[in-house]
Parts: structure tokens; C-alpha cells; sequence
């Protein structure tokens, strides 16, 4: 018999159906409603819609940013600053500014009106002022900035010291030479402090004094010219020497002329000038009292001359008068007003 080789009717017939069959799965993968062609389509759409989501997000993000650089806020209206808070009024106790160096018991922080704070020594009372215009306190609790007379207490004006830090107010705090044009801190050696030939206390009163003054930022001093306490109703000055009056800083009392030295270069004992000034205003738990020493009162002179620019020379006087007898220039009788 021949070999012959082929396929049967039967398989053939079979064959086709398998492949309609497949074909019909492939279709449907492919067009079906879940088939690739579905799909790919879907995928287009949801890919626009992203798109379109995220430009809308990134217009948003854009306004946002556009009313920030304009000063706005995130509402629809743009937002006012916060104003600038204000300074609390000079005389103001502010406990939560006092430095951790200062003692409670020695001290008060006050507020300075220009946004500082200066201490305020036990057993005084804030009476008036202000940085910029000299600020005023009193021995006299109650007493009047305007008091006149032997019933007023005691009065004294804050010099600052300028500088933020120690080491600054330092640099500030030194004799200065007022002959140059210009104030400068350039002076002779022979003028500095304590005098080589003062009283056997000197350097140690001198050395207190200028630890204070750094470590608080400046000094008070008399308002007025050292007075006499004219208790007596005694309308005339003093004509010689005496230690038994009761030196005051108060208007309109006569000057504490004739003055007296102590007992001795060395040993002021227990009357005199020096004595009175390290011995009449000390408390014992806030104030230390010295005469003004030159650097104190180049200090002051600075402080009165920025405050003051505008005072000329006073006329000169002959006679002695009582402290506040003559007005300066703006009228207020005095530097600290």
C-alpha cells in the first residue's frame, strides 16, 4: 500500500472550532467592554481628568501665593498687620522685664517710656518724665514733679548710660573732653578718677559707684543744686560755714554755699560735704550717695546736651538765688520737666 500522510475530516473539522474559539477569546480581550481597547481608552480619560484636576490645584496655588506677595492672607480679603505694640508708660512697674542680676529688695524695674527699663531703688516713688525728657523720682511718696519749697521730698533725675550691653556702657561711661568741638572720650590722664590725694575712701566709693552705674545702666542725681532745708522759715542765705543744715534737692530753697570740706583731706569724719553726701540719701537696702564725680558729670552733660540741643548759654547771675530761679531757654525752669 501507498503511504500517505494527512488529516483527517473529523480533525480538521475540530481544528477550525478550537480556533474560532481562541479567536473569539482574543476579541473579546481585545474589544471587549473590559478589553484592552476599553481600557486604554478609560486610562485616556482618567488621565485628562488628572490633568485637569491639577491645573485647577496649581491656579489655586498661584492666587494663594499672588495675595501673599501683596499682603493678604489666605481669606478672601487680605489681612491687616498686627499693630505695632506700644511702650508701657514711663513710671510702669514691669516685673516680668526685671533682669535676673537685680534684687527685688533693692530694686523695681520701671519702665522708661522708651521701650527700656530703669531700676527703681526702695523707699522712691516715681513722680514724672521720661527718658527722653529726664525721668523724676522722689523720696516723698505722693510728691508733685511741679513741688516747690521744704515740703516737698527730695528729687532726682535718671542719667543713662547708653549701650545694650555691659561692655558697651563701659566704652560710654568715660570722662570726656568737651573742648574739641565735639565731645570725646580723649582726655588728659590727670583728670581721671578717684584723685590720687582723696580721702582714704575714695577708691572704694569710686569703684562701687561705677559697678552700679554699668551694671544698671546709668545714675540718679539731685534735680536741683544742693539746698539747705530752711525749716526755721529763714529767708536768706548762708554767710559762713556750718554743718548743721539739712542738705536737700528740692526747689526753691536757698543753695548749700559754703561748703565744708570734712574734717581732712583724708578723714572727712562726720560733718562736712563728703560726709553729707555718702551719709544723707544712703538706704540700707537700695541707695549708695557720693558727690557727682567727673565722669558722672560728663555723662550728664552728654545726656542734658542730646535732650537739650537746642539750650543756649545762660545769662551769668552775680547774686545767689535760690535753686529754680531762673527759667532755661524752653521755659521749664529746670532740665528734667
Amino acid at each position: 500500500m501507498r503511504n500517505n500522510k494527512g488529516i483527517t475530516l473529523v480533525a480538521l473539522i475540530i481544528t477550525i472550532i478550537i480556533l474560532i474559539i481562541l479567536a473569539g477569546i482574543s476579541i473579546n480581550l481585545v474589544l471587549g467592554e473590559n478589553g484592552l481597547f476599553g481600557r486604554a481608552l478609560q486610562a485616556r480619560e482618567d488621565y485628562a481628568k488628572a490633568e485637569q484636576d491639577e491645573q485647577i490645584a496649581f491656579n489655586a496655588l498661584l492666587a494663594e501665593i499672588d495675595k501673599i506677595g501683596q499682603g493678604g492672607g489666605s481669606g478672601t480679603t487680605p489681612e491687616e498687620p498686627d499693630p505695632p505694640k506700644e511702650n508701657p508708660q514711663a513710671g510702669t512697674i514691669v516685673e516680668e522685664q526685671k533682669p535676673s542680676e537685680w534684687k527685688s529688695t533693692e530694686v523695681k524695674p520701671m519702665a522708661d517710656g522708651n521701650g527700656g527699663i530703669i531700676p527703681l531703688p526702695t523707699g522712691y516713688y516715681y513722680m514724672g518724665g521720661s527718658y527722653e525728657d529726664g525721668l523724676v523720682i522722689s523720696d516723698k511718696e505722693n510728691d508733685n514733679i511741679d513741688a516747690t519749697g521744704t515740703e516737698s521730698g527730695n528729687q532726682f533725675v535718671w542719667i543713662p548710660v547708653e549701650g545694650a550691653t555691659e561692655e558697651e556702657r563701659r566704652t560710654n561711661f568715660v570722662r570726656t573732653d568737651f573742648t574739641a568741638g565735639s565731645p570725646t572720650g580723649s582726655i588728659d590722664e590727670k583728670y581721671t578718677e578717684p584723685y590720687t590725694e582723696g580721702y582714704t575712701d575714695e577708691q572704694t566709693d569710686y569703684t562701687n559707684m561705677y559697678n552700679s552705674v554699668i551694671k544698671y545702666g546709668g545714675f540718679y542725681i539731685g534735680r536741683y543744686e544742693a539746698g539747705i532745708n530752711n525749716d526755721s522759715g529763714d529767708t536768706s542765705p548762708r554767710t559762713g560755714k556750718t554743718v548743721a543744715e539739712d542738705v536737700v534737692s528740692k526747689a526753691g530753697v536757698w543753695p548749700y554755699n559754703y561748703v565744708p570740706w570734712g574734717t581732712s583731706m583724708t578723714n572727712i569724719g562726720t560733718e562736712g560735704v563728703v560726709y553729707l553726701a555718702k551719709n544723707k540719701y544712703a538706704h540700707p537696702n537700695s541707695v549708695v550717695s557720693t558727690l557727682v564725680y567727673g565722669v558722672q558729670w560728663d555723662t550728664m552733660c552728654k545726656y542734658i546736651g542730646a535732650a537739650k540741643a537746642k539750650m543756649t548759654k545762660p545769662t551769668s547771675q552775680t547774686t545767689l538765688s535760690k535753686t529754680k530761679s531762673y527759667p532755661n531757654n524752653d521755659g521749664t525752669g529746670d532740665v528734667a520737666k
